[in-house]
């Protein structure tokens, strides 16, 4: 199953309104933060990675929050030249580490396993 994302830019646009301005107005030239949670995600990691390389929106960046992983996970992530944070944590805890983190104005949160990952009942996070 391939990963299936909107373009970052369909998610950031939007018809509500925000301190008056449209949405997109606003965030018009907006550095969005890319934080991915990991924990022993290599089987799906790099998929992941390059479904956000195949973005057209220009400035973002990709900090990935990882969890301790056993697996190849790591190696992967720095291949791909992401911002990378080792730390203990869950997985809400892992998403506030990306945004205390992050240096962009917007943040977008993805999970680097498969929608199907969840329906089997496991928790990489637990």
């Amino acid at each position: 199953m391939a990963f299936r994302t909107l373009p970052i830019s369909a998610m950031l646009r939007s018809p509500l309104h925000l301190w008056g301005k449209s949405m997109e107005e606003s965030l018009e030239k907006a550095k969005v933060s890319i934080i991915i949670p990991t924990n022993n995600s290599g089987e799906t990691i790099e998929e992941c990675l390059r479904s956000i390389q195949c973005e057209n929106y220009p400035l973002y960046e990709v900090i990935i929050v990882d969890n301790f992983s056993n697996d190849d996970a790591l190696k992967t992530v720095k291949e791909f030249g992401t911002k990378t944070i080792q730390q203990k944590c869950n997985l809400a805890q892992a998403r506030n580490i990306g945004v205390d983190n992050s240096t962009g104005k917007r943040a977008l949160f993805l999970d680097s396993v498969r929608a199907n990952y969840w329906k089997s009942g496991r928790n990489a996070f637990c």
